[in-house]
């Protein structure tokens, strides 16, 4: 097993935190969440390592893979609506969206690169 080859406690902890974060942020497993510590603790990698393997590897068999990763962009607050709206609202709303598919489009194409 890797883990055990790794030969020191930062190096290992490092691994798994890597392991449970991919799955956590990368695949937008909530259910995948640990904390690294708790009142001040800092877990062990051991600790975190039982978790990764009887908590969140199990996830796989239970959860779907998303075909995108989740993501999340800046966005203005919502402001509470007086009136109607004007043309210059619904054409920054619609230039948002074209913003956001073409970051999608260019993040899928690096990925596909690599």
């Amino acid at each position: 097993e890797i883990y055990n080859k790794l030969q020191s406690e930062a190096k290992r902890l490092v691994a798994v935190k890597e392991q449970i974060l991919i799955r956590y942020l990368g695949l937008g497993w909530k259910e995948a969440h640990h904390p690294w510590s708790q009142e001040g603790t800092a877990f062990s990698s051991s600790h975190l390592l039982d978790h990764l393997k009887n908590k969140v590897i199990p996830l796989a068999n239970d959860l779907e893979i998303p075909k995108e990763p989740p993501l999340t962009l800046p966005a203005p607050p919502p402001l509470s609506k007086l009136g109607t709206q004007t043309n210059a609202t619904t054409n920054l709303k619609i230039a948002n969206e074209e913003k956001i598919a073409e970051f999608k489009a260019n993040a899928s194409a690096e990925r596909d690169q690599r």
